[in-house]
Protein backbone atom coordinates (compact mmCIF):
# COMPACT_ATOMS: atom_id res chain seq x y z
CA UNK A 1 0.00 0.00 0.00
CA UNK A 2 3.05 2.16 -0.21
CA UNK A 3 3.33 4.93 -3.70
CA UNK A 4 6.38 4.98 -5.79
CA UNK A 5 7.63 7.71 -8.08
CA UNK A 6 9.26 6.72 -11.72
CA UNK A 7 11.05 9.21 -13.15
CA UNK A 8 12.34 8.59 -16.84
CA UNK A 9 13.88 10.84 -19.88
CA UNK A 10 16.01 9.87 -22.60
CA UNK A 11 19.05 11.69 -24.55
CA UNK A 12 20.95 12.00 -27.34
CA UNK A 13 23.86 13.84 -27.96
CA UNK A 14 23.87 17.15 -25.83
CA UNK A 15 19.94 16.61 -26.02
CA UNK A 16 17.65 15.53 -23.10
CA UNK A 17 14.03 15.07 -23.57
CA UNK A 18 10.99 16.26 -21.49
CA UNK A 19 10.87 13.87 -18.17
CA UNK A 20 8.27 11.71 -17.68
CA UNK A 21 6.58 10.42 -14.38
CA UNK A 22 4.60 7.62 -13.43
CA UNK A 23 3.11 7.12 -10.24
CA UNK A 24 2.39 3.38 -9.01
CA UNK A 25 0.73 2.22 -6.18
CA UNK A 26 1.34 -1.01 -4.56
CA UNK A 27 -1.08 -3.84 -3.60
CA UNK A 28 -1.87 -3.71 -0.26
CA UNK A 29 -0.66 -6.84 2.24
CA UNK A 30 -2.75 -9.70 3.46
CA UNK A 31 -4.22 -8.82 7.02
CA UNK A 32 -2.52 -10.08 10.04
CA UNK A 33 -2.94 -10.37 13.71
CA UNK A 34 -1.77 -11.06 17.00
CA UNK A 35 -3.76 -11.98 20.19
CA UNK A 36 -3.60 -11.56 23.69
CA UNK A 37 -5.03 -12.23 26.78
CA UNK A 38 -7.26 -9.44 28.40
CA UNK A 39 -9.29 -9.24 31.74
CA UNK A 40 -10.63 -12.72 33.07
CA UNK A 41 -13.20 -13.63 35.74
CA UNK A 42 -15.28 -16.33 36.77
CA UNK A 43 -17.62 -15.79 33.25
CA UNK A 44 -16.52 -13.42 30.93
CA UNK A 45 -12.57 -13.07 29.37
CA UNK A 46 -11.37 -10.11 26.74
CA UNK A 47 -8.67 -10.81 24.34
CA UNK A 48 -7.49 -8.27 22.47
CA UNK A 49 -6.41 -7.99 18.93
CA UNK A 50 -3.59 -5.74 17.03
CA UNK A 51 -3.80 -6.31 13.26
CA UNK A 52 -2.61 -4.84 10.28
CA UNK A 53 -4.36 -4.12 6.97
CA UNK A 54 -7.43 -4.84 8.64
CA UNK A 55 -11.10 -3.86 8.55
CA UNK A 56 -12.92 -5.99 10.75
CA UNK A 57 -12.91 -10.07 11.63
CA UNK A 58 -14.35 -12.49 13.32
CA UNK A 59 -14.15 -15.27 16.19
CA UNK A 60 -15.94 -18.38 17.02
CA UNK A 61 -15.41 -20.83 19.86
CA UNK A 62 -13.43 -24.21 18.91
CA UNK A 63 -13.15 -27.03 20.29
CA UNK A 64 -9.89 -27.90 22.76
CA UNK A 65 -8.68 -30.66 20.09
CA UNK A 66 -10.14 -29.45 16.95
CA UNK A 67 -8.77 -28.88 13.89
CA UNK A 68 -9.12 -24.90 13.41
CA UNK A 69 -11.76 -23.90 10.63
CA UNK A 70 -10.85 -22.70 7.56
CA UNK A 71 -10.87 -18.80 7.74
CA UNK A 72 -13.61 -18.21 5.62
CA UNK A 73 -15.42 -20.35 7.88
CA UNK A 74 -14.86 -18.47 10.79
CA UNK A 75 -15.65 -14.97 8.43
CA UNK A 76 -19.26 -16.53 7.45
CA UNK A 77 -20.12 -18.17 10.78
CA UNK A 78 -18.31 -16.39 13.46
CA UNK A 79 -19.34 -13.45 15.00
CA UNK A 80 -18.05 -10.20 13.69
CA UNK A 81 -15.66 -7.37 15.36
CA UNK A 82 -15.07 -4.26 13.61
CA UNK A 83 -11.29 -2.99 13.49
CA UNK A 84 -10.03 0.58 14.94
CA UNK A 85 -6.85 2.12 14.92
CA UNK A 86 -5.00 -1.44 14.14
CA UNK A 87 -6.51 -3.02 17.06
CA UNK A 88 -10.10 -4.37 18.31
CA UNK A 89 -11.26 -6.54 21.58
CA UNK A 90 -13.08 -9.36 21.77
CA UNK A 91 -15.46 -9.89 24.81
CA UNK A 92 -17.02 -13.42 25.99
CA UNK A 93 -19.34 -13.64 28.71
CA UNK A 94 -21.74 -15.88 30.05
CA UNK A 95 -19.04 -18.39 30.55
CA UNK A 96 -18.35 -21.42 33.38
CA UNK A 97 -15.90 -20.42 35.93
CA UNK A 98 -12.29 -22.77 35.56
CA UNK A 99 -12.91 -23.18 32.42
CA UNK A 100 -10.71 -23.42 29.35
CA UNK A 101 -12.15 -21.59 26.16
CA UNK A 102 -10.30 -21.46 22.61
CA UNK A 103 -11.45 -19.55 19.80
CA UNK A 104 -10.00 -19.00 16.72
CA UNK A 105 -9.82 -15.53 15.18
CA UNK A 106 -9.56 -14.26 11.33
CA UNK A 107 -8.59 -10.67 10.34
CA UNK A 108 -10.24 -9.41 6.78
CA UNK A 109 -9.75 -6.49 4.24
CA UNK A 110 -12.12 -6.89 2.03
CA UNK A 111 -11.51 -10.41 0.34
CA UNK A 112 -8.04 -10.89 1.59
CA UNK A 113 -8.45 -12.57 4.52
CA UNK A 114 -5.47 -13.64 7.40
CA UNK A 115 -3.73 -16.77 8.75
CA UNK A 116 -6.21 -18.32 11.40
CA UNK A 117 -4.92 -17.76 15.28
CA UNK A 118 -6.21 -19.33 17.84
CA UNK A 119 -5.75 -18.44 21.55
CA UNK A 120 -6.87 -20.26 24.90
CA UNK A 121 -8.15 -18.25 27.69
CA UNK A 122 -9.00 -19.83 31.47
CA UNK A 123 -11.62 -18.36 33.78
CA UNK A 124 -11.17 -17.70 37.49
CA UNK A 125 -12.52 -19.58 39.98
CA UNK A 126 -15.75 -18.01 41.50
CA UNK A 127 -16.81 -17.10 44.83
CA UNK A 128 -16.92 -20.66 46.31
CA UNK A 129 -14.69 -23.52 48.11
CA UNK A 130 -15.57 -26.14 45.44
CA UNK A 131 -16.56 -26.48 42.02
CA UNK A 132 -18.60 -29.97 41.18
CA UNK A 133 -19.19 -30.44 37.47
CA UNK A 134 -22.18 -33.78 37.77
CA UNK A 135 -21.36 -36.43 34.98
CA UNK A 136 -24.52 -37.67 34.93
CA UNK A 137 -27.59 -36.37 36.05
CA UNK A 138 -31.43 -37.75 37.06
CA UNK A 139 -34.94 -36.50 37.12
CA UNK A 140 -37.87 -38.23 38.97
CA UNK A 141 -41.69 -36.61 38.37
CA UNK A 142 -43.70 -36.66 41.43
CA UNK A 143 -46.07 -34.78 40.22
CA UNK A 144 -48.43 -33.19 43.25
CA UNK A 145 -47.16 -35.20 45.74
CA UNK A 146 -46.78 -32.45 48.37
CA UNK A 147 -50.27 -31.54 47.32
CA UNK A 148 -49.80 -27.92 47.44
CA UNK A 149 -50.79 -27.61 43.57
CA UNK A 150 -47.02 -27.86 42.86
CA UNK A 151 -44.83 -30.09 40.58
CA UNK A 152 -42.18 -32.10 42.69
CA UNK A 153 -38.96 -32.52 40.62
CA UNK A 154 -36.66 -34.61 42.62
CA UNK A 155 -32.79 -34.17 40.59
CA UNK A 156 -29.81 -36.07 41.63
CA UNK A 157 -25.86 -34.95 39.87
CA UNK A 158 -23.38 -37.49 40.67
CA UNK A 159 -19.90 -37.90 39.63
CA UNK A 160 -19.09 -40.56 37.51
CA UNK A 161 -18.19 -43.20 40.24
CA UNK A 162 -21.88 -42.06 41.72
CA UNK A 163 -19.54 -42.09 45.26
CA UNK A 164 -20.30 -38.46 45.31
CA UNK A 165 -24.52 -36.74 44.62
CA UNK A 166 -26.53 -33.61 45.16
CA UNK A 167 -30.22 -34.18 45.50
CA UNK A 168 -32.72 -31.05 45.10
CA UNK A 169 -36.29 -31.33 45.59
CA UNK A 170 -37.32 -29.37 43.44
CA UNK A 171 -40.86 -27.54 42.99
CA UNK A 172 -42.61 -25.11 40.12
CA UNK A 173 -45.38 -25.46 37.56
CA UNK A 174 -46.96 -29.24 36.86
CA UNK A 175 -45.66 -31.21 34.53
CA UNK A 176 -48.09 -30.79 30.85
CA UNK A 177 -46.87 -34.67 30.27
CA UNK A 178 -45.75 -36.65 33.42
CA UNK A 179 -44.05 -38.84 31.46
CA UNK A 180 -42.06 -36.34 29.27
CA UNK A 181 -41.74 -33.87 32.48
CA UNK A 182 -38.53 -31.37 31.43
CA UNK A 183 -37.39 -29.30 34.61
CA UNK A 184 -38.81 -25.86 34.31
CA UNK A 185 -36.85 -22.83 33.49
CA UNK A 186 -36.14 -20.36 36.22
CA UNK A 187 -33.81 -20.10 39.70
CA UNK A 188 -35.01 -22.29 41.97
CA UNK A 189 -34.31 -21.28 45.82
CA UNK A 190 -34.35 -22.69 49.53
CA UNK A 191 -37.38 -22.67 50.98
CA UNK A 192 -37.04 -23.61 54.78
CA UNK A 193 -40.08 -23.82 55.74
CA UNK A 194 -41.18 -26.35 53.50
CA UNK A 195 -43.91 -24.18 51.56
CA UNK A 196 -43.61 -26.16 48.23
CA UNK A 197 -44.28 -23.08 46.46
CA UNK A 198 -43.37 -22.39 42.81
CA UNK A 199 -39.18 -22.20 42.61
CA UNK A 200 -38.60 -23.45 45.60
CA UNK A 201 -36.00 -26.13 46.93
CA UNK A 202 -36.77 -27.87 50.54
CA UNK A 203 -37.44 -30.91 52.30
CA UNK A 204 -33.81 -31.34 54.21
CA UNK A 205 -34.43 -34.65 54.42
CA UNK A 206 -34.22 -35.27 50.57
CA UNK A 207 -32.35 -32.08 49.83
CA UNK A 208 -28.91 -32.67 50.92
CA UNK A 209 -25.17 -33.85 49.21
CA UNK A 210 -24.17 -37.98 49.88
CA UNK A 211 -20.93 -39.23 49.56
CA UNK A 212 -19.17 -42.18 50.43
CA UNK A 213 -16.01 -42.49 52.47
CA UNK A 214 -14.74 -46.17 53.61
CA UNK A 215 -12.75 -43.75 56.18
CA UNK A 216 -15.83 -42.33 57.45
CA UNK A 217 -18.56 -45.27 58.21
CA UNK A 218 -19.39 -45.61 54.32
CA UNK A 219 -22.29 -43.50 53.31
CA UNK A 220 -22.87 -39.79 54.56
CA UNK A 221 -24.82 -37.33 54.13
CA UNK A 222 -24.83 -33.41 54.87
CA UNK A 223 -27.81 -31.85 54.60
CA UNK A 224 -27.85 -27.91 53.47
CA UNK A 225 -28.41 -24.40 54.73
CA UNK A 226 -28.74 -22.53 51.70
CA UNK A 227 -29.93 -22.75 47.58
CA UNK A 228 -29.60 -21.03 44.53
CA UNK A 229 -30.45 -23.49 41.59
CA UNK A 230 -30.95 -22.27 38.14
CA UNK A 231 -32.36 -24.19 35.15
CA UNK A 232 -32.01 -23.54 31.52
CA UNK A 233 -33.35 -25.85 28.66
CA UNK A 234 -32.42 -25.85 25.14
CA UNK A 235 -32.90 -28.58 22.38
CA UNK A 236 -30.34 -30.29 22.94
CA UNK A 237 -29.58 -29.95 26.51
CA UNK A 238 -30.71 -29.09 30.17
CA UNK A 239 -28.25 -26.82 32.22
CA UNK A 240 -28.08 -26.77 36.12
CA UNK A 241 -26.04 -24.41 38.04
CA UNK A 242 -26.55 -24.51 41.89
CA UNK A 243 -24.84 -22.33 44.65
CA UNK A 244 -25.29 -24.59 47.41
CA UNK A 245 -24.17 -23.63 51.09
CA UNK A 246 -23.72 -26.63 52.95
CA UNK A 247 -24.55 -27.11 56.89
CA UNK A 248 -20.79 -27.55 57.16
CA UNK A 249 -20.15 -23.89 55.89
CA UNK A 250 -18.67 -25.14 53.10
CA UNK A 251 -19.82 -23.83 49.74
CA UNK A 252 -20.31 -25.49 46.59
CA UNK A 253 -21.00 -24.71 42.93
CA UNK A 254 -22.62 -27.69 41.56
CA UNK A 255 -23.11 -27.65 37.80
CA UNK A 256 -24.66 -30.31 35.23
CA UNK A 257 -25.60 -30.02 30.93
CA UNK A 258 -26.69 -32.55 29.06
CA UNK A 259 -29.64 -35.17 28.95
CA UNK A 260 -31.59 -35.97 32.54
CA UNK A 261 -32.74 -39.47 32.84
CA UNK A 262 -36.19 -38.91 33.48
CA UNK A 263 -38.87 -41.31 35.13
CA UNK A 264 -42.59 -40.33 36.18
CA UNK A 265 -43.45 -41.26 39.39
CA UNK A 266 -46.40 -39.48 40.14
CA UNK A 267 -49.07 -41.92 38.57
CA UNK A 268 -49.86 -39.42 36.72
CA UNK A 269 -50.57 -40.37 32.46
Amino acid sequence: NTTYVVAAAVSYGSQTGEVVKIEMLTSQGAPTLVLEKGAVTDSSAVVSVATQYAASGAWTLVGKDDELPAAAAVLENGTAFEVTDNAAEIELSGLDPETDYRIAVVAANGDKLSEVADIVVTTAKGDYDRNFVAFEGALNYYGNLQGAGTGDYYVGLSNEEQTQMFFFDLYGPRAIDPDKAVLPDGTYRWDADATFAEFTCSNPEYSNYYYFDPDQDGENYVAFSDVVLTVTNSETATKIVAMVTLETGEKVRCAFEGQLVTSNESGDL
